[in-house]
C-alpha cells in the first residue's frame, strides 16, 4: 500500500533517480545501433566502444548512488528523527497517546468520524476493535508516516528544536499533512520564525467550525512544548 505522500517520497528518493539514469545508460546502445548508419552498426570497434561507455556510465551511476553524501541524506525529508529508543520518539508517543487517549473499540469522535485506538481515523469502520498492543503498533507506524509528510513540507526539519519538532508532529497527526503544509504555521517555520510558528498552534482549536475545549487545551499544551527552551 502506498503512503499518502508517496509523491514527496519519490521526489526526494535519489536512489530512484540513479536507477533511472542507469537504465537509460543501458538502453542507449541498442537504440543508437538500431538507428545508426549501416557502416556504424557493422563496425565492431564502434560497437565495443559504445558498450564500454554505456557500462562505465551505468557503473558511475551506481557508485554515485551508494556514495551519496550522508549529511544531505540525513537532512532530507526522507530522513527521520523517530529513531527507536530515542528521546524524541518516546516523547512523540507519550504526547500523542496522552492527547488522543486509548479506545480499543471504534467510536465516533465529536464530529462523527469513526475513530479507534489513539485517534486513528483512516480506514476505520464502526465495529472495529484492536488489542492494546495492536493500537501501539498502529500509533508507531502512523507517527512515522505523518513524520515523513511533515518533513516534506519543512525546508530544514532537523533544525527545529526537539520540543517544537514533537509539538509539530503531534499537530500534524491531529490535523493531517495537507492542512499542515498549507498552513501559516509552516510558512513561518520555513521563513525561520520558529516562535511565530509555535504561536500559530492555538488558532487550530476548532473541528467543523466548532471550538472544542479539549482541543483548546491540547493546542495550549502543544504551544508550551513548542516554545520550551526557545528564547522568546
Amino acid at each position: 500500500m502506498l503512503v499518502s505522500n508517496w509523491r514527496a517520497v519519490v521526489k526526494h528518493a535519489w536512489s530512484i533517480r540513479f536507477m533511472v539514469l542507469a537504465l537509460l545508460c543501458i538502453i542507449i546502445e541498442p537504440i543508437y545501433t538500431f538507428f545508426a548508419a549501416t557502416w556504424v552498426a557493422k563496425n565492431i570497434y564502434i560497437q565495443l566502444g559504445m558498450s564500454a561507455v554505456t557500462g562505465l556510465l551505468a557503473v558511475a551511476a551506481i557508485i554515485a548512488a551508494s556514495s551519496f553524501d550522508r549529511k544531505s541524506l540525513e537532512t532530507s525529508p526522507m530522513a527521520s528523527r523517530l529513531k527507536k529508543g530515542s528521546a524524541i520518539a518516546a516523547a512523540c508517543i507519550a504526547v500523542v497517546s496522552t492527547f488522543e487517549g486509548l479506545r480499543t473499540v471504534a467510536y465516533r469522535d465529536p464530529i462523527g468520524i469513526p475513530t479507534v485506538c489513539f485517534g486513528e481515523t483512516r480506514g476505520v469502520k464502526m465495529g472495529d476493535s484492536y488489542t492494546v498492543a495492536q493500537c501501539k503498533d498502529i500509533l508507531g507506524d502512523s507517527l512515522k508516516e505523518f513524520e515523513t509528510g511533515m518533513r516534506a513540507c519543512m525546508k530544514q526539519p532537523d533544525q527545529a528544536p526537539s520540543g517544537a519538532y514533537v509539538a509539530f508532529l503531534s499537530f500534524t497527526y491531529n490535523v493531517g499533512t495537507g492542512a499542515l503544509c498549507k498552513s501559516t504555521l509552516t510558512r513561518k517555520l520555513n521563513s525561520g520564525d520558529v516562535v511565530g510558528a509555535c504561536n500559530e498552534l492555538p488558532k487550530w482549536d476548532k473541528a467543523a467550525g466548532i471550538r472544542l475545549p479539549d482541543l483548546t487545551k491540547r493546542r495550549t499544551a502543544e504551544r508550551a512544548l513548542c516554545l520550551n527552551g526557545i528564547r522568546t
